[in-house]
């Protein structure tokens, strides 16, 4: 591995951590970046394997929820209620990538390549079951921030945002109800 691609890879990997997000945290105080963002995932995935069954590949549902928001360390994050052009949110995110990717040996680059490809496509049974926990671990983060974080697109957010995408899996529609009731009881009591 070239030394100076290493350290250019991971100079803009580290970018991760200070990517901010639309999600308050816990503490009112700062919004999460995206690097804490794919570590919930990753943690929301964990713990998920053991109830998505057999036919799934464990392995490449934590590559995929790793490798999902990758990009944008260099092209930034835009909260889905934000994103008025998809063509050039993506035409950034794969300007990012290949930037990003360049550094790295050519068969690293290519696994990290085809894991975000294959999220992007949403073909495979992982990518489906990362994308819904993805949308889920949204509405957790949100449940989780104080309710005097939240504005009112937050408030007005359709409360079953992540129902179409987590109808693959029992255990996904379960987590999902859970996001829902919690969701629900928020904006009923206002906290």
């Amino acid at each position: 591995m070239n030394e100076e691609e290493f350290i250019e890879f991971f100079t803009q990997i580290e970018k991760l951590k200070t990517t901010i997000r639309h999600s308050w945290t816990s503490d009112k105080n700062r919004k999460e970046s995206t690097a804490e963002h794919s570590w919930m995932l990753s943690m929301l995935a964990l713990i998920s394997l053991p109830k998505l069954g057999d036919n799934v590949d464990g392995l490449r549902i934590l590559k995929l929820s790793i490798v999902h928001d990758f990009t944008e360390a260099l092209a930034g994050d835009i909260p889905t209620h934000d994103q008025t052009d998809a063509d050039d949110k993506q035409k950034n995110e794969r300007a990012a990538k290949e930037k990003m990717l360049s550094n790295l040996p050519d068969d690293i680059a290519k696994e990290i390549d085809d894991l975000w490809e294959e999220y992007e496509a949403q073909e495979t049974r992982e990518s489906k079951i990362v994308k819904a926990l993805d949308k889920i671990e949204v509405g957790f983060q949100h449940n989780t921030a104080d309710f005097s974080t939240w504005n009112d697109e937050d408030k007005g957010y359709p409360i079953n945002y992540a129902e179409k995408y987590s109808e693959i899996d029992p255990f996904l529609k379960e987590l999902n109800r859970i996001n829902m009731n919690w969701r629900k009881k928020k904006l009923s009591d206002g906290k």
